[in-house]
Order: structure tokens, then sequence, then C-alpha cells
């Protein structure tokens, strides 16, 4: 508000334009951080209306974190007793495990990943941590698998569609509530995870 001395009616009309607000995320598709400004604008379909937000954002990449911080942000997102949902993550399990293995697949949506063309394919990196956790949310045990993705334009096409998938066996300790699978972009540094609770089957083994 310029030039007016009536600064209550300035803070009440302040707090009434706050009394419904959305949120809305933006991830732009253009990975190319030129450190220049970009406009962004956001349209709605009532006349009368005028939406005040965002004008863009200047295209700075993010510092790079080192392996220590990686590692403590999969820890962090781990004992989170609330899912990420940056990434989109699916995990099937193939009924009770035996001996204490259980076979777990992986589905990473790869909309979320943030993947740079480079001499003709398409490149980025994944780290993902299957934790599995106990009771009172303390980490018992952690497997972490990197994946380094360099796609042809047809790869990358089909994992649009289909979905990253990966597959393994998981030794699960005989103390495992959950398993809680993370997944890092070690790019974007967006996080996405998925929790999987263990039940018991007949013999004490944990089932999921």
């Amino acid at each position: 508000f310029y030039g007016s001395n009536d600064i209550m009616s300035s803070i009440r009309t302040a707090m009434n334009d706050a009394k419904v607000t959305y949120t809305l995320g933006y991830y732009p598709s253009n990975t190319s951080w030129d450190g220049k400004f970009h406009k962004i604008s956001v349209r709605v379909r009532r006349s009368g209306t005028r939406v005040l937000c965002r004008q863009g954002y200047f295209a700075l990449a993010e510092a790079p974190r080192g392996d220590k911080e990686q590692t403590e942000m999969l820890r962090e997102a781990a004992s989170d007793p609330l899912d990420a949902t940056a990434i989109g993550l699916t995990v099937q399990t193939e009924g009770p495990p035996q001996k204490s293995v259980l076979p777990v697949t992986l589905d990473i949506d790869l909309h979320a990943l943030t993947l740079v063309k480079k001499d003709g394919r398409w490149r980025g990196d994944v780290l993902v941590l299957f934790a599995q956790m106990g009771a009172k949310g303390e980490m018992l045990n952690g497997l972490s698998q990197p994946l380094h993705l360099n796609l042809t334009d047809q790869e990358y096409k089909e994992l649009l569609d289909k979905g990253l998938s990966i597959s393994g066996k998981l030794l699960i300790v005989s103390a495992a509530d959950r398993i809680k699978v993370v997944a890092l972009d070690q790019t974007s540094y967006l996080v996405g995870s998925v929790t999987v609770p263990l039940g018991k089957t007949a013999d004490g083994s944990s089932g999921g």
C-alpha cells in the first residue's frame, strides 16, 4: 500500500486477501540452469479475478551436495513417519519371506526425475535406500543402491510410459517392523519414499 495513512484498513484488506490461498508446485521442464530470470504465469478460468503470485524464478542450479549430506537426507526420509511424495514410488513384495528373504520390486516414476540429454543420451543418477525400521522408528538395517541412468531416446520414452523397475531380495532382520524405501534424485535432490509394513508369519519370521 502506497500513500495511505489508513494503516488499519490496509492491514484488514491484506488479511482478507490471505483468507483463502492455494499452493502450487512448479518444476521447470527446461533443465538449462543459465542463471537468467524466467517468467511464469498462473491463469484462472473466472472473470474478475486477479492472481497474486511470483512472476518467475532465477534458473540457478542448486549447489552439489556431498555423499554425507545425501546419506543424511536418505536417513531423515526413512525416519519420517510420513512418506515423501516428490518422486512417485511403488513397492511390491511377493508374499511372506522364505527363511527371512523377501523379494522386492520397486517402480520409480521417471517423470519426477531430472534427466539431462548429453551426447544423444538421457543421463541421471538416483540413490535408493532400502531401510528396515524397528517399531520405535529406529533404522535396524539399510541397503543403498545407486542407479546410473544412460538412456537412448527410445529407452527414455518407454520408461516414461512404464516406469523404472528394479527387483531384488532383502534379508529381513528379526526385529524389523516395516521397510522404508527411499529414492533420492542426485541432480534435483527431490525425495520420494514409501512404507511397507511387515507382519509375522506362522514360523515367527517377518512377512510383508
